[in-house]
């Protein structure tokens, strides 16, 4: 799952300087930097919400009586 991020990220590198060189006419460092920073912090931000967040819910919803009868269900 790792290479998978990394490869998104980088496509959307790839996408932010095309888009940047078709809009400007020309390649900013700035715009690929802050790209790179925004899709870092979104995976930073999203990986923290998944661990901290999502583990709670899938707490609960494994003590419920469904998941009891239905164990596939959590996941």
């Amino acid at each position: 799952i790792g290479a998978a991020v990394i490869d998104d990220v980088l496509s959307l590198l790839v996408l932010a300087v095309s888009t940047d060189l078709v809009v400007s006419g020309d390649i900013s460092v700035t715009s690929v930097v802050l790209m790179l920073a925004r899709a870092v912090g979104f995976i930073v931000v999203a990986g923290a919400v998944g661990y901290f967040g999502i583990r709670k819910v899938i707490e609960r919803m494994d003590a419920t009586p469904l998941a009891r009868k239905y164990p596939e269900f959590v996941f």
